[in-house]
């Protein structure tokens, strides 16, 4: 039965393999669930009440791409769009969250016009296919220099001096460092979480290039288990498997659609519109050609209408329940990376 809904035979892969894209998937962008109640309780909101909007908009929405489209492709609220509600929308500009949430459910209803009229799809297609592959390797690069930044592997080192500045004055912001100074640098090859970081990428490149199934979730548990007993990690002191939100305190509803209209919130519902168009597309059609499932050179994406139409959907659905704008998540990719080629990766990514 799987086989069939799910066409596993026809994609070369088996249920055993999209159920470890699926899950590692998950624990790829399963920071998003400790990230987003910090980003929103900053403006004002309930850390509880975002965790559970954020655990089931991003859990139904990501199960609904599974089985109506048929992609590897998991959703969850955007960390750019996040901090853009946070910081620029309720904080920088006075407004309530439920206002604001107002805003993020009227750009998903403008972004499922789009889709339903085939405008965002029209865009997809007039893109060069040269620019279609390049977006695939930039998602990729994106994803590298963010992993060797925040593993410490990588640092940047650019002096702000006084002199600097002038000199980015003088040639229309572009800084040209002397020879002397290296804009990227290793990083401290000392620090023992440093060290682990690098533990972690050899191991795990080393079980890929054997074709272990599974390289990416075996070499995330592996790392982990030595960060606890070489004592790099512990657990919290009040850590607890049963652990779960209160529930009295979710926010499904309280969006303020009234209030976004009567403010004329509409450069705000332009850039939450703006910023998931791109953001989504490029996710889509990255994920999709390495899944095999489109030929960017072509220009053949099956399903691609349907997986805008839940992107979208998913939007409003967020501002429903309680978060920011639902989006593709670019960490799809590691699944796809672990062998995830149908709706079963995501269902299960959804389910976890």
């Amino acid at each position: 039965m799987l086989d069939q809904f799910f066409k596993l035979t026809e994609r070369q892969t088996s249920v055993k393999q999209e159920i470890i894209a699926g899950l590692t998937t998950f624990i790829t962008m399963a920071y998003i669930l400790f990230l987003a109640p910090n980003l929103l309780s900053i403006a004002g909101m309930d850390k509880d009440a975002v965790l559970i909007a954020t655990a089931l908009g991003g859990g139904f929405v990501t199960i609904a791409m599974g089985l109506f489209v048929n992609y590897p492709i998991a959703l969850a609220p955007g960390v750019g769009l996040l901090a853009f509600y946070a910081f620029t929308v309720v904080l920088g500009m006075g407004i309530s969250w439920q206002t604001a949430l107002g805003a993020v459910f009227i750009s998903g209803l403008v972004f499922l016009v789009l889709t339903l009229t085939s405008v965002r799809q029209m865009i997809v297609k007039g893109i060069p296919a040269s620019m279609k592959v390049a977006i695939t390797v930039g998602i990729g690069l994106f994803i590298s220099i963010i992993g060797l930044k925040l593993s410490g592997l990588m640092t940047i080192a650019l002096s702000l001096s006084p002199d600097t500045l002038a000199a980015a004055t003088a040639n229309h912001g572009s800084i040209v460092p002397p020879a002397s100074q290296a804009l990227l640098t290793l990083g401290d090859l000392h620090n023992d979480e440093t060290l682990l970081a690098l533990f972690g990428l050899i191991f795990t490149a080393l079980l890929m290039a054997r074709n272990v199934q599974g390289a990416m979730l075996i070499g995330v548990f592996v790392t982990t288990i030595v960060s606890y007993v070489t004592g790099l990690s512990t657990l919290p002191e009040h850590f607890s498997l049963m652990a779960v939100p209160d529930f009295s305190k979710a926010a499904f509803f309280e969006l303020d659609i009234p209030g976004a209209l009567h403010m004329g919130l509409i450069t705000i519902i332009f850039s939450f519109t703006f910023v998931e168009l791109f953001d989504s597309m490029g996710t889509l059609i990255g994920t999709a050609s390495k899944a095999k499932i489109a030929d960017p050179k072509t220009g053949s994406f099956p399903g691609l209408g349907k997986a805008m139409t839940v992107d979208a959907i998913g939007v409003s659905a967020g501002a429903v329940l309680g978060t920011s704008t639902i989006t593709a998540f670019v960490e799809s990719a590691a699944g796809v990376g672990a062998g995830g080629r149908t709706g079963l990766t995501a269902v299960t990514t959804g389910v976890m």
